[in-house]
């Protein structure tokens, strides 16, 4: 009975172990359908992702075709729209000139008139004169041969007195006067009483004037500015001749500006040609000045391009209200009451190294007693609002001008700029002169300014060279487009003619119209190439030797401006003169 038992125990132990076998392979059967649909899901998500990312792809891409095709449509409707323009301005240029022509041909005719009356009258004045002269010569004649036997009778007596006196000067051993050390100085004059660095036009730049008395020619000279600790805080240096001035605009040597209520020390230094050095027995010659600055507001770091505009709005709005006014005002005083704006400023570059560094703004008022506001403008080359300076009450002086914009940029190399003046009197004074605002303008040019990268290289960058449109030829520009291509070029030649210790890379930059890799290498690097190489022909066309200047077409690479920026494309479209030491 036991061994049946146990051979029964066996038995279902066997039986449950082969129903736990066929459970476990049943589970393992379960788990390989699962994963096999599984599987199957996954590979069917895939494929799908792959057809949503190809449908995707292709409607980006068709997107962006799209846009291209626009922009470029856009582009060239621009473009003819310039040229139309350009056709009106030409068309209208002519005209202008033909009366200016006819005008020139009129006033040419009353000159020439003019011309023969008073050569008429010339010639009348001229026998009379004559007439007189020969009368004068006949009597100083008779004079002469009267007072020659006492002139004689003088140069004898003077020449044995002369005599008598060399005689006793090397008797006593007199040895030729020199000029004395004490007459050979050096002169500091400051023309501002303070500095006050704050961008309000007023006081923001030292004026320094250094000359020097007593010698024929300078060596070397420096003007060195000290802190109040004695500290050197900027330097100037030269050769050969002193500067008629040199402008300081607050900054050290490192940078930093100076703080309101500070005290400087100018020390201008003079070594003078040697031959001056053995004549006045002077090594250098020395002058000093105090400089202090005023109380000024430190300007803000950024200003709101919404603020600028709206300001630069806001006067453009006055000028044209002046323009309108003036093409039909009546003063009903005499004279006429006017308004003036001058610049000093010749070649204005303001580029740090305190020669011709600012620009003087001097605007002035007649027949007028009283003024409510007034402003200055200064616009661009393109028309484009650049600076704004306003004021009530009284005209300033003077208002000095650093070549910054109202949103911090500096201004372009070789550009013109327009300076306008517009005065609105005062209520009382409008009611007497029955005018309501005033205005002039003129014109200020900028020279070559000079960006020091670092010790050994500068840079210039030029937007103003002309070329025909989308070629690097000048046939089809205006003879004034071209004259200012020479102008601007022939500068940049005397920059590397003067200094022969110097290469120039010409780096030409383009605008990419449709922001797109394919522009850039298949129309604009092969363009700009192009026109860099024609600046490089007309350089030693003018002398400069060719193994002293490279051209690199460089496209629309280093964008000044963004490729949203619409309005400031044309700053992309512009040479840079990379200058190095050999």
């Amino acid at each position: 009975e036991e061994k049946a038992r146990r051979e029964a125990e066996k038995a279902e132990k066997a039986r449950v172990a082969a129903e736990e076998k066929a459970r476990h392979e049943a589970e393992e059967a379960e788990k390989v359908r699962i994963a096999t649909e599984e599987k199957a899901r996954r590979e069917a998500e895939k494929a799908e992702k792959a057809r949503v990312a190809a449908e995707e792809k292709s409607r980006r891409e068709a997107e962006k075709e799209a846009e291209r095709a626009r922009i470029a449509a856009e582009e060239k409707s621009r473009r003819e729209a310039g040229e139309a323009e350009k056709a009106r301005i030409a068309t209208e240029e002519k005209a202008r000139r033909e009366a200016e022509e006819a005008e020139k041909a009129r006033i040419a005719a009353e000159e020439k008139a003019k011309h023969e009356a008073e050569e008429t009258e010339k010639a009348r004045v001229a026998a009379e004169e004559k007439v007189r002269r020969e009368a004068e010569e006949a009597e100083k004649a008779r004079v002469a041969t009267e007072e020659k036997p006492r002139r004689e009778a003088e140069k004898a007596e003077k020449a044995r007195v002369e005599e008598e006196e060399k005689a006793r000067r090397d008797a006593e051993g007199v040895a030729e006067k020199k000029i004395l050390p004490y007459n050979a100085k050096a002169e500091l004059c400051i023309e501002n009483d303070e500095l006050t660095p704050d961008g309000d036009g007023i006081n923001d730049i030292a004026i320094l004037k250094p000359s020097v008395k007593g010698i024929d020619s300078v060596g070397d000279w420096s003007i060195k500015i000290f802190d109040a600790d004695g500290k050197l805080y900027r330097i100037f240096t030269g050769s050969e001749s002193l500067p008629e001035r040199i402008t300081w605009n607050g900054l050290s040597d490192a940078g930093e500006k100076v703080k309101p209520l500070e005290k400087f020390i100018v020390q201008l230094d003079v070594v003078p040609s040697q031959e001056d050095i053995k004549r006045t027995e002077k090594e250098i010659l020395t002058d000093s000045k105090e400089l202090k600055t005023g109380l000024f507001v430190e300007p803000k770091m950024s200003v709101s391009k919404e603020s600028v505009r709206t300001n630069q709005a806001e006067v453009e709005k006055k000028i044209k209200a002046a323009e309108r006014e003036g093409r039909n005002r009546k003063s009903v005083i005499e004279p006429a009451p006017s308004v003036k704006i001058k610049v000093d400023g010749d070649r204005f570059t303001p580029d740090g190294d305190g020669i011709n560094d600012i620009a003087i703004l001097k605007p002035s008022i007649e027949e007028i007693e009283s003024v409510k506001e007034w402003c200055i403008m200064i616009s661009d080359s393109r028309g484009n609002p650049f600076r704004v300076f306003t004021g009530k009450n009284d005209l300033p002086e003077q208002i000095i001008w650093d070549g910054t914009s109202d949103s911090g940029t500096k201004v372009d190399s070789l550009s013109k700029y327009l300076v306008r003046l517009i005065v609105e009197p005062s209520e009382s004074e409008c009611e007497r002169t029955g005018v309501n605002y005033l205005t002039d303008s003129e014109n200020i040019r900028t020279g070559v300014l000079v960006q020091t990268v670092d010790e050994e290289e500068w840079k210039i960058i030029v937007n103003t060279i002309y070329f025909d449109p989308d070629k690097a030829t000048f046939r089809t520009l205006s003879k004034a487009q071209i004259d200012s291509n020479n102008e601007t070029v022939k500068s940049i030649a005397d920059q590397l003619l003067n200094h022969p210790d110097v290469i120039m890379i010409i780096e030409g930059y383009a605008n990419n119209v449709s922001n797109t890799k394919k522009e850039d290498v298949e129309e604009l690097i092969p363009l700009s190439q192009k026109r860099a190489d024609a600046i490089k022909k007309m350089l030693m066309d003018l002398g400069v030797p060719a193994d002293v200047v490279s051209a690199v077409g460089k496209g629309g690479a280093n964008p000044v401006a963004a490729w949203e920026d619409r309005a400031n494309w044309w700053k992309n479209r512009r040479v840079e003169f990379i200058i190095r030491k050999k």
